[in-house]
């Protein structure tokens, strides 16, 4: 089965979503010696209850991200003698969750900042990592400092094991076709359509330049939708076009009987006995604390009485019957406010006729 084989034989179109699953290197010399692993080779086998053979390692996990932190505490877990992940940014900017962060140094995870890889050392074998320190840089466009080494802060680092954890890339060998591909080596598309640089071909999610979100890669399963829909009835299409809305200029109004914090928080094993399994980290809710949680759902599309409408709106055309907020046809004027301002979308607009 080929790409080009599956539009020869019939199909008019193919949306590729095949995401990136292939580690990077970490492009320095040396990281190709035996004791190099990627992250994704380190904890796919251990998904699969093949274990990785860590024990008694000295291992150095390079990066920032979830991945690098899973890394690092799955080798906590399969019996490493010390962990380490090494990164080239602050603890605050690692784009790990903090609070995993945190769970992973509770675990014994030693994390290193401002420290940039620049030699895996050894011959044959890893023997040893060679780093130096980092400090931020002018700021770019977006206004992020990237970091920028400093001279004569080269520090050797002992290790037998360096993991690199620096993101991922497609794996096109799958691909029997050449497709126009982005500067960064991803999938290149239209970024109305999703459409390649082949006729009837498609793509998005992690294979795509991008953010590497389940959220985009859903938003791209929509838009290649629209892209294919205009393809196979470009005089007609059905699916309408995605629309994205700002999130940063929208406010929210949540009622003074709620409050902004979950009443119960789910609980953590502690770290001696979690490091030492694959068991599940977190202490589930009980019963009644979920269902305590529940309780506070804002009931989406029916009416709370939370008084948003009447506290801050002060419209004349509400008023209370037997305990429920009504709105007196007579006294609406159809502005609208109403609709807009209500956090549980129980107010919409109706036709008049």
């Amino acid at each position: 089965m080929t790409l080009s084989g599956l539009l020869q034989n019939g199909f008019d179109a193919v949306y590729l979503g095949i995401g990136a699953m292939t580690g990077k290197n970490l492009g320095v010399a040396g990281d190709r010696l035996e004791g190099n692993v990627d992250a994704l080779d380190l904890l796919r086998p251990n998904h699969h209850r093949q274990p990785f053979d860590a024990r008694g390692k000295q291992a150095l996990v390079v990066g920032g991200g979830d991945a690098a932190v899973d890394a690092a505490r799955t080798l906590v877990r399969l019996g490493a003698g010390s962990v380490t992940i090494v990164y080239r940014r602050s603890r605050e900017e690692m784009p790990a969750h903090p609070e995993q962060v945190d769970e992973a140094a509770a675990e014994g995870v030693e994390i290193l900042t401002r420290r940039a890889p620049l030699e895996v050392l050894g011959t044959e074998r890893v023997e040893g990592l060679r780093v130096v320190a980092t400090e931020p840089g002018p700021p770019d466009e977006s206004g992020r400092r990237s970091p920028v080494v400093v001279a004569g802060t080269e520090t050797d680092l002992a290790a037998d094991l360096v993991v690199a954890a620096i993101g991922q890339r497609p794996d096109l060998t799958c691909l029997d076709v050449a497709l126009e591909m982005s500067e960064d080596g991803f999938v290149a598309v239209d970024p109305e359509t999703a459409k390649t640089s082949m006729a009837g071909v498609f793509a998005g999610g992690d294979v795509t330049p991008g953010p590497k979100t389940v959220i985009h890669a859903i938003a791209d399963g929509r838009r290649a939708a629209f892209g294919i829909d205009l393809h196979l009835a470009p005089e007609g299409a059905v699916v309408a076009p995605m629309e994205f809305v700002d999130p940063t200029g929208l406010s929210f109004y949540v009622p003074q009987t709620l409050s902004a914090e979950p009443s119960h928080r789910a609980g953590l094993r502690a770290a001696t006995e979690r490091a030492v399994d694959h068991d599940d980290v977190v202490v589930p809710l009980t019963e009644q604390q979920a269902r305590e949680e529940a309780a506070r759902c804002l009931l989406c599309a029916m009416c709370r009485s939370c008084s948003a409408c009447t506290d801050l709106f002060g419209c004349p055309a509400f008023r209370e019957e037997d305990g429920q907020i009504v709105i007196d046809e007579l006294l609406c004027n159809g502005c609208g406010v109403c609709v807009t301002l209500c956090p549980n979308g129980a107010i919409y607009a109706v036709d008049e006729a």
